[in-house]
């Protein structure tokens, strides 16, 4: 048996060691042996590197799925990929770590020798992968997870990486490696055709990447004081573009500066108001299509691993990073945007070590009646949802049902739905009170039927301070877009005729989806602006 095969292809790292002395070989700092490394296939030269897209891991046991990867230098140096996998005994991976140059440049010498002798081709170090299950998979099959290949304190940042089962093998995944804390010109990296693949990535400059020059993690005053919202997968064919634009005005006139979502079926509608965001720089959308059955296989079209996904991507980049759904808000009381209630907050107690700020949740049942003092002159105003439910449930949920956040990424290692699990040594989360802000959470009766309006309730029309300046804001985007996109026109509004094109049908939620797909119960229960007559 030769060298390579010695090696049991998904085995421990300790294997790999008994392996080189069959091969006579030294063992590298950091990696497999030399001697090993270079017998190892070279990449497939029709394999481009590429950033938020599923890729296979092939040759595994169970399903193995790799999507991105981030060079995270906080406690450990360690590339971090965001996977999908199977939740107990996932089969075991190596990470093989992919430089550019020749054996001289910024890598480790102990590169894989049948491309090192090319400065035009990439050369491979080859390292052990620890799988980490991220903690919410709600006891399903597969589970979304962190593969991590730790590079120690002697190997660079690498430009990609494979994740791989078996070392014989010619890799089937590449994966750009982005230096979150480094490369800020990766801040605005999307993808290409709506829903498609994004467009292959040039790898990093390892030698940027090895020089390792970013402040400390307790140092963020390079992040810009910006604040980014993360948005789960959207689905069902999700295509109520009004909805849409008031989600992304509103947010903006709240201080949000970018808006990262992930598109597993978007309706015409929306997919053509998000190319136009998408054009300004504001938005990202990057393809999800994950093959695993949603909540049979994997919990909810795997979502903590787009959440996780959008924290990392945000990291250095946003100095907070909100993750909400479509009908949610988070909404100052007393402050006109969330930078300023962060500000304030600051003032009042010390949030040297907050990690993030949970808000309590509050619901604003659609089967609530409409506002009786918005009236009917103005369409598009009775069209949004923030102005037309003003009416809430009086008890708000404690903090970590329900609740929602805004985070400092750099201080977060694994993001929850509702709290983080994991910080960085140190840090912690601060419980906002309710008279500075909460989550204004806009569904039907979360657990069917109309019975949750019987429930004691208050009329809160702190939204009404934006009012104006949302209606202002969506109308002129609304106008702008409608006949680029067919939308339908506003009734007090017939600046167009109608499409010609009737958007396409929406597939029906699954059944036992209702308890927890918010924003396809508002897909489902808003009013479309052709219907506000």
């Amino acid at each position: 048996m030769d060298a390579v095969r010695a090696i049991p292809e998904a085995g421990a790292p300790g294997a790999a060691a008994g392996a080189a002395a069959a091969a006579g070989a030294a063992a590298a700092p950091g990696g497999i042996p030399s001697g090993i490394e270079a017998r190892l296939p070279g990449l497939n030269a029709s394999l481009p590197a590429k950033d938020g897209i599923w890729q296979i891991v092939s040759g595994t046991r169970f399903k193995f799925f790799v999507f991105s990867a981030f060079y995270d230098r906080r406690e450990a140096r360690t590339v971090r990929i965001i996977a999908a996998t199977k939740t107990r005994g996932p089969d075991r991976v190596w990470c093989r770590l992919w430089y550019n140059g020749s054996a001289s440049g910024p890598g480790p010498a102990h590169a894989n020798a049948s491309t090192a002798s090319s400065a035009a081709k990439p050369y491979s170090v080859t390292v052990a992968a620890k799988v980490k299950v991220i903690r919410e998979n709600w006891n399903l099959k597969y589970s979304a997870a962190f593969v991590l290949c730790a590079l120690g304190k002697k190997l660079a940042a690498p430009s990609a990486v494979s994740v791989v089962s078996w070392l014989r093998l010619p890799p089937a995944n590449l994966l750009v490696v982005r230096n979150t804390d480094a490369d800020l010109a990766a801040r605005n990296l999307t993808a290409g055709p709506l829903g498609g693949d994004p467009p292959p990535q040039p790898a990093p400059n390892p030698k940027a990447s090895a020089a390792n020059a970013a402040p400390p993690v307790s140092s963020v005053a390079h992040v810009p004081d910006t604040i980014a919202v993360c948005v789960k997968p959207l689905h069902f064919n999700y295509n109520q573009a009004l909805h849409m634009l008031e989600f992304l005005e509103l947010n903006t006139i709240l201080g949000v500066q970018h808006f990262t979502l992930y598109n597993h079926t978007l309706g015409a509608q929306v997919s053509c108001v998000l190319r136009d965001y998408m054009a300004r720089g504001v938005v990202t959308l990057l393809p999800w299509q994950l093959n695993m059955l949603s909540q049979k296989e994997i919990r909810t079209e795997g979502l903590f691993a787009a959440l996780n996904d959008c924290l990392y991507r945000s990291m250095y980049q946003y100095a907070y990073t909100a993750l909400i759904d479509l009908d949610e808000y988070i909404i100052p009381r007393n402050h006109d945007t969330l930078p300023e209630l962060v500000k304030w907050m600051g003032t009042r107690m010390n949030t040297r070590g907050t990690g993030s700020y949970s808000f309590q949740n509050a619901f604003f049942y659609l089967q609530w009646e409409d506002d009786a003092g918005l009236g009917e002159a103005d369409r598009l105003e009775s069209g949004l949802v923030t102005l037309r439910k003003t009416r809430r449930r009086l008890k708000l949920h404690p903090h970590k049902q329900r609740s929602k956040y805004l985070c400092r990424p750099e201080f977060i290692v694994e993001a929850g739905n509702h709290f983080v699990w994991e910080f960085v040594p140190g840090h912690g989360t601060l419980n906002v009170p309710p008279d500075a802000a909460i989550l204004h959470h806009y569904r039907v009766c979360e657990f069917g039927g109309d019975d949750c309006i019987k429930t004691a309730s208050v009329v809160d029309k702190t939204a009404y301070r934006y009012r104006e300046r949302l209606a202002q804001r969506v109308r002129r985007r609304y106008r702008e877009l409608q006949l680029r996109c067919e939308l339908p026109p506003l009734v007090d509004d017939p600046l167009t005729p109608p499409p010609t094109h009737a958007a396409p049908a929406r597939s029906p939620a699954p059944a036992n989806d209702s308890r927890d797909e918010d924003h396809a119960a508002a897909n489902h229960k808003l009013k479309p602006a052709a219907e506000l007559s």
